[in-house]
Protein backbone atom coordinates (compact mmCIF):
# COMPACT_ATOMS: atom_id res chain seq x y z
CA UNK A 1 0.00 0.00 0.00
CA UNK A 2 1.33 3.42 -1.18
CA UNK A 3 2.04 6.33 1.28
CA UNK A 4 -1.31 7.71 2.18
CA UNK A 5 0.55 11.22 3.19
CA UNK A 6 2.17 10.63 0.12
CA UNK A 7 -0.66 9.83 -2.61
CA UNK A 8 -3.94 10.49 -3.48
CA UNK A 9 -4.82 8.69 -6.96
CA UNK A 10 -7.01 9.46 -9.30
CA UNK A 11 -9.36 7.00 -10.73
CA UNK A 12 -7.53 6.82 -13.87
CA UNK A 13 -4.38 6.03 -12.47
CA UNK A 14 -6.89 3.16 -10.23
CA UNK A 15 -8.08 2.31 -13.39
CA UNK A 16 -4.84 1.57 -15.32
CA UNK A 17 -3.51 -0.37 -13.15
CA UNK A 18 -6.24 -3.10 -12.94
CA UNK A 19 -6.70 -2.59 -16.85
CA UNK A 20 -2.62 -3.49 -16.83
CA UNK A 21 -3.43 -6.55 -14.50
CA UNK A 22 -5.60 -7.79 -17.26
CA UNK A 23 -3.72 -7.47 -19.95
CA UNK A 24 -0.41 -8.97 -18.00
CA UNK A 25 -3.08 -11.96 -17.09
CA UNK A 26 -3.75 -12.34 -21.01
CA UNK A 27 0.35 -12.48 -21.78
CA UNK A 28 0.94 -14.82 -19.23
CA UNK A 29 -1.87 -16.80 -20.73
CA UNK A 30 -0.54 -16.41 -24.53
CA UNK A 31 3.34 -17.74 -23.34
CA UNK A 32 1.45 -20.35 -20.48
CA UNK A 33 -1.17 -21.93 -21.73
CA UNK A 34 -1.75 -21.66 -25.55
CA UNK A 35 -1.10 -18.84 -27.83
CA UNK A 36 -3.72 -16.21 -28.23
CA UNK A 37 -5.94 -17.82 -25.38
CA UNK A 38 -5.03 -14.45 -23.75
CA UNK A 39 -5.90 -12.04 -27.06
CA UNK A 40 -9.60 -13.76 -26.59
CA UNK A 41 -9.58 -13.28 -23.23
CA UNK A 42 -9.37 -9.30 -23.73
CA UNK A 43 -11.79 -9.52 -26.97
CA UNK A 44 -9.00 -8.63 -28.76
CA UNK A 45 -8.04 -10.27 -32.81
CA UNK A 46 -5.46 -13.23 -33.22
CA UNK A 47 -3.02 -10.89 -35.12
CA UNK A 48 -3.06 -7.94 -32.29
CA UNK A 49 -0.29 -8.19 -30.57
CA UNK A 50 -0.46 -7.49 -26.64
CA UNK A 51 2.15 -4.69 -26.41
CA UNK A 52 0.19 -1.76 -24.66
CA UNK A 53 -2.82 -3.63 -24.33
CA UNK A 54 -4.08 -2.48 -21.22
CA UNK A 55 -5.37 0.60 -23.23
CA UNK A 56 -7.68 -1.28 -25.12
CA UNK A 57 -9.11 -3.25 -21.85
CA UNK A 58 -12.70 -1.73 -21.54
CA UNK A 59 -13.35 -2.38 -17.92
CA UNK A 60 -17.35 -1.10 -17.80
CA UNK A 61 -17.49 -4.89 -19.40
CA UNK A 62 -15.61 -6.29 -16.71
CA UNK A 63 -17.42 -7.44 -13.24
CA UNK A 64 -14.88 -6.39 -11.23
CA UNK A 65 -13.85 -2.85 -13.30
CA UNK A 66 -17.60 -1.47 -13.70
CA UNK A 67 -17.74 -0.89 -9.74
CA UNK A 68 -14.27 1.25 -9.75
CA UNK A 69 -16.49 4.67 -9.39
CA UNK A 70 -17.84 3.49 -6.73
CA UNK A 71 -15.21 1.49 -4.75
CA UNK A 72 -12.85 4.84 -5.30
CA UNK A 73 -16.07 7.54 -4.02
CA UNK A 74 -16.35 5.93 -1.08
CA UNK A 75 -12.44 5.25 -0.62
CA UNK A 76 -11.52 8.81 -0.93
CA UNK A 77 -14.44 11.10 -0.71
CA UNK A 78 -16.48 9.26 1.96
CA UNK A 79 -19.56 9.27 -0.54
CA UNK A 80 -21.18 6.17 -0.20
CA UNK A 81 -23.46 6.04 -3.50
CA UNK A 82 -27.51 4.62 -2.41
CA UNK A 83 -28.28 1.04 -3.39
CA UNK A 84 -24.41 -0.05 -2.71
CA UNK A 85 -24.16 -0.26 0.70
CA UNK A 86 -24.41 -3.78 1.04
CA UNK A 87 -21.62 -3.87 -2.10
CA UNK A 88 -18.80 -1.70 0.04
CA UNK A 89 -20.01 -2.91 3.57
CA UNK A 90 -18.65 -6.29 4.93
CA UNK A 91 -17.09 -6.75 1.40
CA UNK A 92 -19.55 -7.48 -1.00
CA UNK A 93 -19.27 -10.28 -3.98
CA UNK A 94 -17.31 -7.19 -6.31
CA UNK A 95 -15.39 -6.34 -4.16
CA UNK A 96 -14.22 -9.85 -2.65
CA UNK A 97 -13.11 -10.46 -6.01
CA UNK A 98 -11.70 -7.44 -7.03
CA UNK A 99 -9.50 -8.07 -3.32
CA UNK A 100 -8.14 -11.86 -4.30
CA UNK A 101 -7.64 -10.67 -7.97
CA UNK A 102 -5.24 -8.42 -7.01
CA UNK A 103 -3.48 -10.75 -4.33
CA UNK A 104 -2.93 -13.07 -7.50
CA UNK A 105 -2.19 -10.95 -9.79
CA UNK A 106 0.52 -8.65 -8.64
CA UNK A 107 3.29 -7.08 -9.19
CA UNK A 108 6.76 -9.40 -7.23
CA UNK A 109 9.69 -8.38 -9.22
CA UNK A 110 9.69 -11.34 -11.31
CA UNK A 111 7.68 -12.89 -14.80
CA UNK A 112 5.18 -11.23 -13.76
CA UNK A 113 6.33 -7.81 -13.77
CA UNK A 114 7.69 -8.07 -17.29
CA UNK A 115 3.98 -9.27 -18.10
CA UNK A 116 2.75 -6.14 -16.58
CA UNK A 117 5.50 -3.74 -18.97
CA UNK A 118 4.41 -5.66 -21.96
CA UNK A 119 1.18 -4.85 -21.25
CA UNK A 120 1.72 -1.09 -20.85
CA UNK A 121 2.09 -0.85 -17.09
CA UNK A 122 5.32 0.07 -15.09
CA UNK A 123 5.75 -2.02 -12.14
CA UNK A 124 6.21 0.59 -8.83
CA UNK A 125 5.24 3.80 -10.94
CA UNK A 126 1.30 2.08 -12.03
CA UNK A 127 0.86 0.02 -9.59
CA UNK A 128 0.21 -0.18 -5.81
CA UNK A 129 -3.58 2.16 -5.84
CA UNK A 130 -5.64 -0.96 -6.37
CA UNK A 131 -4.14 -1.75 -2.87
CA UNK A 132 -4.12 1.62 -1.15
CA UNK A 133 -7.63 2.01 -2.69
CA UNK A 134 -9.01 -0.63 -0.95
CA UNK A 135 -6.87 -0.51 2.27
CA UNK A 136 -8.76 3.04 2.53
CA UNK A 137 -12.39 1.21 1.50
CA UNK A 138 -11.72 -1.31 4.71
CA UNK A 139 -10.65 1.36 7.02
CA UNK A 140 -13.83 3.32 6.22
CA UNK A 141 -16.53 -0.02 6.17
CA UNK A 142 -14.81 -0.92 9.24
CA UNK A 143 -15.82 2.60 10.85
CA UNK A 144 -19.45 2.38 9.66
CA UNK A 145 -20.40 -1.15 10.52
CA UNK A 146 -19.07 -0.61 14.27
CA UNK A 147 -15.74 -2.77 14.42
CA UNK A 148 -12.53 -2.00 16.26
CA UNK A 149 -9.92 -0.80 14.26
CA UNK A 150 -6.05 -0.92 13.93
CA UNK A 151 -3.83 2.03 14.42
CA UNK A 152 -2.60 2.07 10.90
CA UNK A 153 -6.62 2.30 9.42
CA UNK A 154 -6.94 5.02 11.89
CA UNK A 155 -4.16 6.75 10.55
CA UNK A 156 -5.50 6.12 6.84
CA UNK A 157 -9.12 7.72 8.03
CA UNK A 158 -7.44 10.62 9.61
CA UNK A 159 -4.57 11.13 6.73
CA UNK A 160 -1.62 10.95 8.89
CA UNK A 161 1.24 8.92 9.14
CA UNK A 162 1.07 5.57 11.58
CA UNK A 163 3.83 7.12 13.93
CA UNK A 164 1.34 10.15 14.42
CA UNK A 165 -1.21 7.86 15.31
CA UNK A 166 0.91 6.03 17.70
CA UNK A 167 2.09 8.83 19.45
CA UNK A 168 -1.76 9.57 20.79
CA UNK A 169 -1.55 7.03 22.77
CA UNK A 170 0.24 8.40 25.49
CA UNK A 171 -1.60 11.96 25.52
CA UNK A 172 -4.11 12.92 27.96
CA UNK A 173 -7.94 14.16 27.43
CA UNK A 174 -10.09 14.24 24.08
CA UNK A 175 -6.70 13.79 22.17
CA UNK A 176 -5.75 10.35 24.03
CA UNK A 177 -6.36 6.81 22.12
CA UNK A 178 -6.84 3.45 23.79
CA UNK A 179 -5.93 0.06 23.00
CA UNK A 180 -8.76 -2.50 23.38
CA UNK A 181 -7.52 -6.20 24.58
CA UNK A 182 -7.09 -7.26 21.02
CA UNK A 183 -4.74 -4.28 20.22
CA UNK A 184 -7.44 -2.34 18.28
CA UNK A 185 -9.27 0.39 19.16
CA UNK A 186 -12.67 0.41 19.78
CA UNK A 187 -15.23 2.16 17.39
CA UNK A 188 -16.99 4.78 19.57
CA UNK A 189 -13.47 5.85 20.49
CA UNK A 190 -12.09 6.01 17.21
CA UNK A 191 -15.21 7.86 15.68
CA UNK A 192 -14.47 10.50 18.74
CA UNK A 193 -10.76 11.23 17.94
CA UNK A 194 -11.41 10.92 14.10
CA UNK A 195 -14.10 13.97 14.43
CA UNK A 196 -11.83 16.04 15.80
CA UNK A 197 -9.28 15.45 13.00
CA UNK A 198 -8.56 17.90 10.55
CA UNK A 199 -8.07 15.04 7.65
CA UNK A 200 -11.05 12.96 8.92
CA UNK A 201 -13.79 13.48 5.82
CA UNK A 202 -17.19 11.54 7.86
CA UNK A 203 -18.90 9.35 5.39
CA UNK A 204 -21.56 10.96 3.19
CA UNK A 205 -24.52 8.54 3.74
CA UNK A 206 -27.18 9.41 1.27
CA UNK A 207 -30.46 7.85 0.61
CA UNK A 208 -32.82 8.28 -2.14
CA UNK A 209 -36.25 9.90 -1.53
CA UNK A 210 -38.98 7.45 0.35
CA UNK A 211 -41.81 9.06 -1.39
CA UNK A 212 -42.32 8.29 -5.01
CA UNK A 213 -43.82 12.22 -4.69
CA UNK A 214 -39.78 13.43 -4.08
CA UNK A 215 -36.96 13.16 -6.56
CA UNK A 216 -33.16 14.51 -5.82
CA UNK A 217 -32.20 17.83 -6.89
CA UNK A 218 -29.48 16.51 -8.80
CA UNK A 219 -28.46 13.00 -10.18
CA UNK A 220 -25.10 12.06 -11.03
CA UNK A 221 -23.93 8.99 -13.61
CA UNK A 222 -23.23 6.57 -10.70
CA UNK A 223 -26.20 7.43 -9.12
CA UNK A 224 -29.10 7.44 -11.85
CA UNK A 225 -28.80 3.29 -12.93
CA UNK A 226 -29.48 2.48 -8.73
CA UNK A 227 -32.08 5.30 -8.47
CA UNK A 228 -34.26 3.86 -11.41
CA UNK A 229 -33.61 0.64 -9.57
CA UNK A 230 -35.26 2.54 -6.39
CA UNK A 231 -38.57 3.90 -7.95
CA UNK A 232 -39.01 0.78 -9.81
CA UNK A 233 -39.04 -1.29 -6.79
CA UNK A 234 -41.47 1.17 -5.17
CA UNK A 235 -43.33 1.77 -7.78
CA UNK A 236 -43.56 -2.15 -8.99
CA UNK A 237 -42.56 -4.19 -5.98
CA UNK A 238 -44.83 -6.80 -4.49
CA UNK A 239 -42.89 -9.63 -2.77
CA UNK A 240 -39.50 -9.93 -1.56
CA UNK A 241 -39.21 -12.02 -4.48
CA UNK A 242 -39.01 -8.92 -6.82
CA UNK A 243 -36.59 -7.11 -4.39
CA UNK A 244 -34.54 -10.08 -5.20
CA UNK A 245 -34.78 -10.22 -8.86
CA UNK A 246 -34.00 -6.43 -9.37
CA UNK A 247 -30.67 -6.77 -7.23
CA UNK A 248 -30.04 -9.97 -9.37
CA UNK A 249 -30.52 -8.30 -12.50
CA UNK A 250 -28.41 -5.23 -11.44
CA UNK A 251 -25.45 -7.28 -10.93
CA UNK A 252 -22.43 -7.34 -13.10
CA UNK A 253 -22.81 -11.16 -12.74
CA UNK A 254 -26.57 -11.48 -14.34
CA UNK A 255 -25.74 -8.56 -17.38
CA UNK A 256 -27.96 -9.73 -19.85
CA UNK A 257 -28.22 -13.22 -19.06
CA UNK A 258 -32.46 -13.48 -19.18
CA UNK A 259 -34.15 -14.87 -21.88
CA UNK A 260 -37.04 -14.17 -19.48
CA UNK A 261 -37.13 -11.42 -17.51
CA UNK A 262 -38.73 -10.94 -13.77
CA UNK A 263 -42.34 -10.38 -13.89
CA UNK A 264 -41.43 -6.68 -11.78
CA UNK A 265 -39.34 -5.74 -14.97
CA UNK A 266 -42.09 -6.86 -17.44
CA UNK A 267 -44.47 -5.00 -15.48
CA UNK A 268 -42.41 -1.93 -15.53
CA UNK A 269 -41.50 -2.43 -19.27
CA UNK A 270 -45.55 -2.59 -19.97
CA UNK A 271 -45.64 1.12 -17.91
CA UNK A 272 -42.38 2.44 -20.67
CA UNK A 273 -43.17 0.69 -23.55
CA UNK A 274 -39.84 -0.19 -23.89
CA UNK A 275 -38.35 -3.68 -23.86
CA UNK A 276 -37.32 -5.51 -20.73
CA UNK A 277 -33.72 -5.43 -20.75
CA UNK A 278 -34.13 -1.87 -21.73
CA UNK A 279 -35.15 -1.70 -17.92
CA UNK A 280 -32.39 -3.93 -17.45
CA UNK A 281 -29.68 -1.65 -18.56
CA UNK A 282 -31.04 1.13 -16.76
CA UNK A 283 -30.18 -0.22 -13.20
CA UNK A 284 -26.50 -1.27 -14.44
CA UNK A 285 -23.43 0.32 -14.08
CA UNK A 286 -22.09 2.03 -15.83
CA UNK A 287 -25.15 4.55 -17.43
CA UNK A 288 -26.22 3.20 -20.08
CA UNK A 289 -29.84 4.61 -21.00
CA UNK A 290 -30.06 6.28 -24.12
CA UNK A 291 -31.17 9.37 -24.73
CA UNK A 292 -34.51 8.46 -26.64
CA UNK A 293 -35.27 5.94 -23.87
CA UNK A 294 -35.66 9.03 -20.92
CA UNK A 295 -39.27 9.65 -21.63
CA UNK A 296 -40.15 5.98 -21.54
CA UNK A 297 -37.77 5.35 -18.08
CA UNK A 298 -39.17 8.37 -16.63
CA UNK A 299 -43.07 7.27 -17.43
CA UNK A 300 -42.18 4.25 -15.51
CA UNK A 301 -40.14 5.46 -12.53
CA UNK A 302 -42.71 8.27 -12.24
CA UNK A 303 -40.54 11.01 -12.40
CA UNK A 304 -41.13 14.30 -14.92
CA UNK A 305 -39.69 13.42 -17.99
CA UNK A 306 -37.59 16.88 -18.74
CA UNK A 307 -36.09 16.33 -15.34
CA UNK A 308 -34.95 12.62 -15.89
CA UNK A 309 -33.60 13.44 -19.62
CA UNK A 310 -31.64 16.51 -18.02
CA UNK A 311 -29.69 14.26 -15.36
CA UNK A 312 -29.01 11.74 -18.20
CA UNK A 313 -27.98 13.73 -20.49
CA UNK A 314 -25.75 15.83 -17.88
CA UNK A 315 -23.77 12.72 -17.10
CA UNK A 316 -23.84 10.77 -20.70
CA UNK A 317 -22.64 14.95 -22.49
CA UNK A 318 -20.83 17.17 -19.64
CA UNK A 319 -19.39 19.54 -21.46
CA UNK A 320 -22.30 19.61 -24.22
CA UNK A 321 -24.88 19.99 -22.06
CA UNK A 322 -22.54 22.90 -20.31
CA UNK A 323 -22.32 24.39 -23.59
CA UNK A 324 -26.22 24.55 -24.38
CA UNK A 325 -26.75 25.62 -20.65
CA UNK A 326 -23.85 28.29 -20.17
CA UNK A 327 -23.20 29.17 -23.68
CA UNK A 328 -21.81 32.64 -22.80
CA UNK A 329 -18.65 30.48 -21.22
CA UNK A 330 -18.13 29.28 -24.44
CA UNK A 331 -18.41 31.75 -26.97
CA UNK A 332 -16.79 35.01 -27.75
CA UNK A 333 -18.08 37.38 -26.06
CA UNK A 334 -17.07 35.47 -23.01
CA UNK A 335 -13.71 36.85 -24.12
CA UNK A 336 -14.44 40.05 -22.05
CA UNK A 337 -14.63 37.81 -18.63
CA UNK A 338 -11.06 37.33 -18.21
CA UNK A 339 -8.86 37.15 -14.98
CA UNK A 340 -7.05 40.19 -14.08
CA UNK A 341 -5.04 40.91 -11.13
CA UNK A 342 -6.87 39.55 -8.34
CA UNK A 343 -10.17 39.78 -9.45
CA UNK A 344 -12.80 38.45 -12.18
CA UNK A 345 -16.25 39.60 -13.90
CA UNK A 346 -19.39 37.90 -14.36
CA UNK A 347 -21.77 39.26 -16.84
CA UNK A 348 -24.96 38.74 -15.78
CA UNK A 349 -27.77 36.49 -17.12
CA UNK A 350 -31.78 36.67 -16.76
CA UNK A 351 -31.55 33.01 -15.59
CA UNK A 352 -28.61 34.34 -12.52
CA UNK A 353 -30.59 36.97 -11.92
CA UNK A 354 -34.13 35.07 -11.50
CA UNK A 355 -32.55 31.73 -9.67
CA UNK A 356 -30.39 33.77 -7.84
CA UNK A 357 -26.89 32.12 -8.59
CA UNK A 358 -23.35 33.06 -9.76
CA UNK A 359 -21.47 31.37 -12.20
CA UNK A 360 -17.70 32.41 -12.93
CA UNK A 361 -16.14 30.56 -15.71
CA UNK A 362 -13.59 28.12 -14.46
CA UNK A 363 -10.44 29.64 -15.00
CA UNK A 364 -11.00 32.09 -12.22
CA UNK A 365 -10.45 28.75 -9.50
CA UNK A 366 -7.02 30.37 -9.02
CA UNK A 367 -8.57 33.41 -7.38
CA UNK A 368 -9.48 30.89 -4.67
CA UNK A 369 -8.17 28.90 -2.18
CA UNK A 370 -8.18 24.65 -3.29
CA UNK A 371 -9.77 23.65 -0.40
CA UNK A 372 -13.01 25.32 -0.85
CA UNK A 373 -14.16 23.44 -4.33
CA UNK A 374 -16.53 20.50 -4.03
CA UNK A 375 -19.21 19.27 -6.33
CA UNK A 376 -22.68 20.84 -6.62
CA UNK A 377 -24.22 17.79 -5.08
CA UNK A 378 -26.23 18.88 -1.77
CA UNK A 379 -23.97 17.95 1.62
CA UNK A 380 -20.71 17.72 -0.53
CA UNK A 381 -19.23 21.22 0.86
CA UNK A 382 -15.62 22.34 1.14
CA UNK A 383 -13.85 24.53 3.40
CA UNK A 384 -15.74 28.66 3.47
CA UNK A 385 -14.42 31.33 2.20
CA UNK A 386 -16.39 34.74 2.97
CA UNK A 387 -18.02 36.99 0.44
CA UNK A 388 -18.82 40.21 1.31
CA UNK A 389 -21.61 42.30 -0.68
CA UNK A 390 -24.66 44.72 0.27
CA UNK A 391 -23.27 45.16 3.53
CA UNK A 392 -23.17 41.88 4.98
CA UNK A 393 -20.56 39.11 5.02
CA UNK A 394 -21.44 35.41 4.21
CA UNK A 395 -19.48 32.19 4.56
CA UNK A 396 -19.63 29.75 1.28
CA UNK A 397 -18.01 26.99 -0.49
CA UNK A 398 -17.45 27.04 -4.41
CA UNK A 399 -19.30 24.09 -6.38
CA UNK A 400 -17.76 22.91 -9.26
CA UNK A 401 -20.42 23.13 -11.47
CA UNK A 402 -18.48 21.74 -14.94
CA UNK A 403 -15.36 21.85 -16.57
CA UNK A 404 -16.30 25.27 -17.51
CA UNK A 405 -18.01 26.63 -14.85
CA UNK A 406 -17.40 26.86 -10.90
CA UNK A 407 -20.34 28.96 -8.43
CA UNK A 408 -20.99 30.37 -4.74
CA UNK A 409 -23.23 27.79 -3.36
CA UNK A 410 -24.48 30.46 -1.78
CA UNK A 411 -27.53 31.71 -3.87
CA UNK A 412 -27.87 35.45 -4.02
CA UNK A 413 -31.39 36.48 -5.16
CA UNK A 414 -32.42 39.42 -3.13
CA UNK A 415 -29.64 41.09 -3.65
CA UNK A 416 -29.58 40.53 -7.27
CA UNK A 417 -33.56 41.38 -7.79
CA UNK A 418 -34.21 43.81 -4.66
CA UNK A 419 -31.31 45.85 -3.86
CA UNK A 420 -29.35 45.83 -7.22
CA UNK A 421 -32.72 45.43 -9.58
CA UNK A 422 -29.70 44.22 -11.84
CA UNK A 423 -30.32 43.62 -15.57
CA UNK A 424 -28.88 41.02 -17.84
CA UNK A 425 -25.57 42.75 -18.99
CA UNK A 426 -24.58 44.24 -15.65
CA UNK A 427 -21.11 42.44 -14.41
CA UNK A 428 -20.79 41.34 -10.76
CA UNK A 429 -17.02 41.68 -9.56
CA UNK A 430 -15.26 38.94 -7.78
CA UNK A 431 -12.50 40.94 -6.01
CA UNK A 432 -9.57 38.86 -3.98
CA UNK A 433 -9.07 40.64 -0.01
CA UNK A 434 -7.60 38.28 1.40
CA UNK A 435 -7.11 34.32 0.55
CA UNK A 436 -10.72 33.88 2.31
CA UNK A 437 -11.93 37.13 1.75
CA UNK A 438 -13.85 38.12 -1.75
CA UNK A 439 -15.78 41.86 -2.48
CA UNK A 440 -18.54 41.69 -4.91
CA UNK A 441 -19.26 44.57 -6.59
CA UNK A 442 -22.23 45.88 -8.77
CA UNK A 443 -21.14 46.94 -12.10
CA UNK A 444 -24.14 48.32 -14.16
CA UNK A 445 -23.58 47.55 -17.77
Amino acid sequence: MKDTKEIKPTLKQVSTELKGLFAAAAVVMNECFYPKSGNRLLGLPDESELWGAAERVNLEKTNIGRYLPIYFAYAYDGRLTPGYEDEVHGYGDNVEKLVDFIQMFHTDDSYFDLCLEVGGVVPGDDTGYLADMLGRLTARANLDDGTSLTLGEIAILADMNERSVRNALTLDGENRLTLNAEGKVDNEVAQRWLKSRRGFKATDKRNFPESLADCPDYLDAIEIPPFVANRIGKRFGETGFDALALTTVSSPDYDGAYVEYPEILQRAAKVAGLPPKTIQDAMQQPLRIKPEECVGLAKTIAVDPVWFTMQVMRALYPTQMDMLLNPTHYSHANDDVVLEGKSVDVILTEAMIKHGYLDLPAHAKTLFPSDCFRSRKEGDEGTAVTLRYGGQEVLTDIRIKSEQTISPRKRFTAWLQKELSAAPGDRIRFSQVTDRLFELTHLPK
